[in-house]
């Protein structure tokens, strides 16, 4: 067994998009904005991931400890991430019944967060905003 056998072995893992450490302004919340793009992101037949609709919109349902599990931030980590994300205006947060407890159900404001990176992008080289 050498490195490479056990990162080839590795489970799980988060994509994060510099362009969303970026315009959320530092890795913690630029990882978690991944996270909540994957989950919103439809699937290759452009279906929802999200079994969740409630007040009108699709949202993510997930315990405060499964989601710093997923993005690998502590609990103050996140407390501090929905609340930078949500006065943004990136997403809508809400404690809400599910499965028989309260869970944090967050829904994506994806006109908010396409503007921002709209912008972001828009201050970059030319070319390097086509790549």
């Amino acid at each position: 067994m050498n490195l490479w056998n056990l990162d080839s072995g590795l489970q799980r893992g988060v994509f994060v998009k510099p362009e969303f450490v970026a315009v959320a302004g530092d890795l913690a919340s630029g990882t978690m904005l991944s996270q909540i793009m994957y989950w919103c992101r439809p699937d290759k037949t452009g279906a929802t991931k999200l079994r969740v609709r409630r007040d009108g919109r699709a949202w993510i349902a997930k315990t405060s400890e499964e989601w710093c599990d997923e993005c690998s931030i502590t609990e103050k980590q996140f407390r501090r991430v929905v609340r930078h994300l949500q006065a943004a205006g990136f997403i809508e947060r809400a404690i809400k019944q599910f499965h028989g407890g309260t869970m944090t159900h967050i829904s994506l404001n994806e006109g908010a967060l396409f503007a921002a990176l709209q912008a972001h992008l828009s201050g970059l080289p030319k070319d390097q905003s086509e790549v």
